[in-house]
């Protein structure tokens, strides 16, 4: 009970910090420019083929990735990269058919906080009803099943981002993708802010991910985008 009420104050400090008059832009097209690092953040979803303890190359403690506290409604910081803000890390992307990337095309519009409000990407990030927190009926998970419009991430998709700041939501397990939908009930071990540096082909042939670690509190608070490829 302890940790979810620091999780519900983290979430609504957050909410209160969000910066004034920001749109979510959905939908959005990217191109492979630094240019767009000035753009919202994009909503992203990890798995354990891009964070997962005793993974090459970080070898990541359950400690650092915060998989004791796992749950669907975590959305603390982890904290290997609470510790290292400002440098850089190289992640893996995870082979062909077990990606550890992914980005929502579009979001399910049940998903925004109050009717009208285009805030779904943002109300995920802060675990709102049915998203993580208990809804009207006490059930976290909800609006989690079966979410459509989920893309895995290959190396062209993931070099597409280059430039980009993400916020990402980190999933303790594999995310069971199908073409057609996506349970994202799955336990969450944290949140993540990045700054895709590079991505490049490693020496094991899999994609790997160079990235800048960011301040989750300032960069994730206010609107987030989406992406289409």
């Amino acid at each position: 009970m302890i940790r979810e009420a620091q999780t519900m104050k983290r979430r609504h400090s957050h909410a209160l910090h969000a910066f004034t008059g920001a749109l979510v832009l959905a939908g959005a097209s990217l191109l492979a420019s630094p240019a767009h690092a000035q753009d919202a953040p994009v909503l992203l979803l990890l798995d354990q083929n891009a964070i997962a303890t005793n993974q090459a190359p970080n070898m990541f403690t359950a400690a650092d990735i915060n998989v004791t506290i796992a749950s669907p409604g975590v959305r603390d910081p982890m904290s290997y990269f609470m510790r290292r803000t400002g440098q850089t890390v190289v992640l893996p992307g995870g082979p062909a058919g077990h990606e550890g990337w992914f980005a929502p095309a579009s979001l399910p519009s049940n998903w925004v906080s109050v009717s009208g409000a285009n805030d779904a990407p943002q109300n995920f990030m802060l675990a709102g009803p049915g998203l993580g927190s208990p809804d009207s009926s006490g059930v976290r998970t909800s609006l989690l099943g079966n979410v459509q419009n989920i893309a895995p991430l290959d190396l062209a998709r993931l070099q597409l981002l280059t430039g980009r700041q993400i916020c990402a939501v980190v999933f303790v397990s594999e995310i069971p993708w199908t073409s057609t939908g996506t349970s994202l009930k799955g336990s969450v071990t944290g949140i993540v802010a990045l700054s895709i540096l590079s991505v490049a082909t490693g020496s094991t042939g899999l994609p790997t991910v160079t990235v800048r670690i960011l301040d989750d509190g300032l960069t994730c608070s206010g609107a987030l985008s989406l992406v289409s490829f």
